[in-house]
């Protein structure tokens, strides 16, 4: 269905060129004796132009092709572009590499074509159909690069988007993401392809579909790290304990609204970025340092009760769990803490001691009186 011409054959078309120079002489020679000889060398110089144009076309599309990389690469390095932008200039650069007005990416589940992006709103095409009713539906069973030219003559002719569009000419590829069959790019016409399609552009094609399929894999998982951090940040910010992150250095990093309520901070610019070693009463500052020392540099997690004095002045006891905190290559970055406010508990146990102490007192001074009496 279409004509391939590779970059070795367009290197022998060159070798070529200069044994026919060789030969030109040569029949030249014979040509001034023989009227033969002379069709001959007008057949060569023919062919020898023929070959001439295949080379020019070979260039023109290997130009094509280095422009194609060069705007990728571009589009690449704009972090700042949203997914639905960079793979509407992926459309506009493949239109325009490949000749082919109209440009497309879908997704397909199970059945069903849906059209994400497109550069030509106007044709009134649906955005979700039935995939055997697309010509996707060819892309994507032969798994690679489809090329369909002149389609009213071709065995496609009653597909039904052929007799419904009218579509001449299309060109697609299947776009995988994490493995598996995304959707689709493809390029289509009204009207009939002028020239060839050639091996540079079916590799051009595929590099359209992997460099399409990248941008949906990131942007995927880029969806679902924000939906894990939402949800992380949900249940830390509704747990009734305090949950705070602290650097190597003793620096506050994070800490939830429970953990701001117990060091009687408004809002977490009071003390993010500061050492908290500062809210710690004096006489437990060194057990406080020592916990997040032995997290840090021996990555071990550890249990301590303290006593803070808040920002407001209110003294209150603690008991903190610390485990060392790690990035993705193991480091230890920190130290993540879950605190509760034990200052209840505490008196209720002071209370309950002093309360037998006293009824101990009690009944020594009852038993006294007794032997008193006797």
């Amino acid at each position: 269905m279409y004509l391939i011409i590779s970059l070795s054959e367009k290197d022998y078309l060159i070798e070529w060129h200069k044994e026919l120079y060789i030969i030109i002489i040569l029949v030249f020679c014979f040509s001034i004796f023989s009227i033969t000889g002379i069709f001959l060398m007008i057949r060569i110089l023919t062919r020898m132009d023929n070959e001439l144009t295949k080379i020019k076309k070979l260039e023109e599309t290997e130009r094509r092709r280095r422009a194609g990389h060069e705007k990728l690469n571009e589009i690449a390095s704009l972090a700042h572009l949203t997914q639905k932008e960079q793979l509407e200039a992926v459309l506009q650069v493949g239109s325009n590499i490949l000749k082919l007005p109209f440009g497309f990416i879908s997704k397909i589940e199970k059945d069903e074509y849906n059209i994400l992006v497109n550069n030509c709103k106007d044709l009134g095409i649906e955005n979700k159909t039935k995939l055997q009713e697309t010509l996707c539906s060819i892309t994507i069973e032969e798994g690679d690069v489809v090329f369909l030219r002149d389609i009213g003559k071709s065995e496609h002719n009653l597909h039904p988007e052929y007799k419904k569009l009218k579509i001449e000419t299309y060109a697609g590829a299947p776009v995988f993401v994490a493995g598996q069959i995304y959707g689709t790019i493809h390029f289509a016409s009204f009207e009939s392809y002028a020239g060839d399609f050639h091996e540079i552009d079916i590799e051009f094609l595929r590099l359209l579909a992997r460099w399409t399929g990248s941008v949906i894999e990131k942007n995927l998982i880029d969806q679902k790290l924000i939906e894990s951090e939402m949800k992380f940040k949900t249940i830390v910010e509704t747990e009734p304990e305090c949950v705070k992150v602290l650097s190597a250095e003793g620096h506050l990093l994070q800490m939830n609204q429970a953990g701001l309520n117990m060091i009687e901070a408004d809002h977490e610019n009071q003390v993010v970025g500061k050492n908290i070693s500062s809210i710690i009463a004096p006489e437990y500052r060194d057990a406080f340092n020592n916990l997040r020392d032995i997290a840090i540099n021996e990555g071990k997690s550890g249990v301590l009760e303290f006593e803070i004095i808040g920002l407001k002045g209110g003294r209150r006891t603690l008991e903190t769990h610390s485990v060392p905190l790690r990035d993705a290559s193991g480091s230890i970055t920190g130290v993540l803490s879950v605190t509760r406010d034990i200052t209840q508990k505490k008196i209720a146990e002071k209370n309950l001691l002093q309360a037998k102490a006293e009824a101990e007192v009690a009944s020594l001074a009852k038993s006294c009186n007794s032997h008193d009496l006797i």
